[in-house]
């Protein structure tokens, strides 16, 4: 008999035994299950993982991972909801199972926003059969007009061009005290920044800010180099515009290459200065730093917003992105 239900924590050896048999061998949460608990915990019930699991007669044949925006701040009211790891064993030999736990997760959850990163070839006809947005999420980069291209490689002349502005930008690495006005959705409060990124346990963030926008960095490394990466953007992306040169300068001070961002919802006129892989064949940024591979990884999203008239925006740090693979 075919059972289809949340993940309670007695589930964990479960589903860490499932993704190291049918996900990938030795993957992340196999090797460091605190780091599941930290992404997986339901912000309603202490007892209950964010996972849909499908199981027939007590054996796992299935599981969607998914994030609710609201497991960084569990006093907010949002419905908004990143979706994880998807995976349906192949010997399973249920037809539409992956389909079922997606449905169950809309069942208990109600989101008014799905989003998803990084989603793979096999489920982009489900999304688009469902009416999701589905589309690319475009990869950019800052280069300093002096400096080594670092990870990156056939860096265009283009790229260290002059870019004026006067924008401004406060760097640290606690939170201010107040938020620019929310511009975009998912959204975000400053409990969710502080728990998701000033209280990571792993990771080290900073941000950069002024009245208009927040910027949510991580620094990188890599045998070529640093990069430092936008992962989160709050506010007005438009604010970005006239911050060219202030954003070089940072790039210089952190001993960086380039800035990167990798995003979906970002206008181009916000970003003067900055090369993206689509508009420059021989441009490569790498994707993956852990470990690291000198080469464009393509990122595709997915997305369905109910009413609202907050545009939708997505960066790495909206889903699982941005998220350990060694530690």
């Amino acid at each position: 008999m075919m059972e289809i239900r949340q993940a309670k924590k007695v589930d964990e050896a479960a589903i860490l035994a499932f993704l190291d048999t049918h996900w990938q061998k030795g993957h992340v949460f196999v090797r460091h299950p605190e780091l599941l608990r930290w992404q997986h915990q339901d912000p309603d019930d202490a007892e209950a993982l964010t996972f849909v699991l499908a199981l027939r007669d007590g054996e796992l044949l299935g599981l969607l991972g998914f994030i609710p925006f609201r497991r960084f701040d569990p006093a907010a009211d949002w419905k908004d909801l990143a979706l994880a790891v998807w995976k349906v064993r192949d010997d399973a030999a249920a037809p539409g199972l992956g389909l079922q736990l997606l449905n169950t997760v809309k069942r208990i959850r109600r989101p008014d926003l799905i989003c998803a990163v990084g989603i793979s070839d096999m489920v982009v006809p489900i999304y688009r059969a469902l009416g999701y947005t589905v589309g690319p999420m475009a990869h950019a980069a800052l280069f300093p007009e002096i400096g080594p291209d670092g990870p990156a490689g056939g860096v265009p002349d283009v790229a260290r061009e002059h870019a004026s502005g006067a924008g401004k930008l406060t760097i640290t690495r606690k939170l201010p005290e107040n938020l620019p006005p929310v511009a975009s959705r998912p959204r975000k409060s400053l409990d969710y920044l502080r728990a998701r990124y000033a209280e990571h346990p792993w990771y080290e963030y900073q941000f950069a800010h002024n009245d208009d926008a927040l910027l949510v960095l991580r620094k990188v490394d890599s045998p070529k180099g640093a990069v430092l990466r936008i992962v989160d953007l709050v506010g007005d992306a438009g604010a970005l515009a006239s911050c060219t040169p202030a954003l070089r300068a940072l790039t210089r001070e952190q001993e960086c290459a380039y800035l990167d961002l990798v995003h979906y919802g970002v206008p181009d006129e916000a970003l003067p200065g900055w090369v993206e892989v689509r508009e420059h064949a021989e441009l490569v940024l790498p994707n993956y730093f852990e470990p690291f591979e000198q080469r464009n990884v393509p990122l595709r999203m997915a997305f369905k917003a109910g009413a609202g008239s907050l545009p939708i925006r997505l960066l790495r740090g909206d889903t699982d992105q941005d998220r350990p693979n060694r530690l």
